[in-house]
C-alpha cells in the first residue's frame, strides 16, 4: 500500500496493493499495522455506504464538532467520484482551503481524512457506491455542514450537478459558523 501526502497536512491519498489474475482482482485498502506505522487512525468505530443513482449527486460538505470528530478512509467500490475534503482545524495554516481527488475502484484507492476537515463528494458517473470507515460514532447534536457553493473556499467541482438534498443546499457558508466551529474547538 502506498500513502503519498496531499497539499494539506494530514490528508493522505492511498494507493492500494493489487492483484490481478483470471477471476478478477485483489486489493488491501487498510491495514492496520501500515496505518500504524504511518501514524495515522487504526481505530474505526462506524462503517457506512453511500449509493448514489446518478452522475452528478453531490453530498456535501459535511462534518462533525469535537469531541467528536471524524477521521474518514473514503474509498469509492463502484462508480467513480470526485471527493473533496476541506480544512477546519483552527490552528490550521491552510484553514479553509480544499483538495479534490478523483477516486475509482479500478485502480483501488482511497482518501484519508483525518478530524478537523469537512467532507463532501460529486458522482462522476451513475450508481456510485462510496464506503467510509469512520473514527467516530454518527451524533445527530455534533453533525454540521457548510455551503458546496460557499465563494470563500471557492470549490471547483467538476462536471454539472444534477442531484443534492434541500439540507445540503441550505447549508451555511463558513463565514457564518466560524465563531462556533472555534468555540467547540476551544472547549474540547
Amino acid at each position: 500500500m502506498k500513502i503519498s501526502p496531499t497539499k494539506l497536512d494530514g490528508v493522505y491519498f492511498m494507493e492500494a496493493e493489487h492483484y490481478d489474475d483470471a477471476r478478477g482482482h485483489f486489493s488491501r485498502i487498510y491495514c492496520e499495522r501500515v496505518f500504524d506505522e504511518a501514524g495515522l487512525n487504526t481505530r474505526w468505530v462506524q462503517e457506512n455506504v453511500s449509493y448514489n443513482i446518478a452522475k452528478g449527486t453531490l453530498r456535501g460538505l459535511h462534518f462533525q464538532m469535537p469531541p467528536h470528530s471524524e477521521t474518514k478512509l473514503v474509498t469509492c467500490i463502484s462508480g467513480h467520484i470526485h471527493d473533496i475534503a476541506v480544512d477546519l482545524r483552527p490552528d490550521s495554516h491552510t484553514w479553509g482551503e480544499w483538495i479534490g481527488i478523483d477516486l475509482t475502484p479500478s485502480p483501488p484507492c482511497a482518501l484519508y481524512i483525518p478530524a478537523g476537515f469537512a467532507h463532501g463528494f460529486i458522482t462522476l458517473s451513475e450508481k456510485s457506491i462510496i464506503h467510509y470507515n469512520m473514527s467516530e460514532p454518527y451524533i445527530p447534536e455534533l453533525s454540521f455542514g457548510i455551503r458546496f457553493d460557499d465563494p470563500d473556499i471557492a470549490i471547483t467541482w467538476p462536471g454539472k450537478i444534477t442531484t443534492i438534498s434541500e439540507r445540503d443546499k441550505s447549508l451555511p457558508f463558513l463565514r457564518d459558523i466560524e465563531s462556533s466551529i472555534r468555540k467547540h474547538y476551544d472547549i474540547s
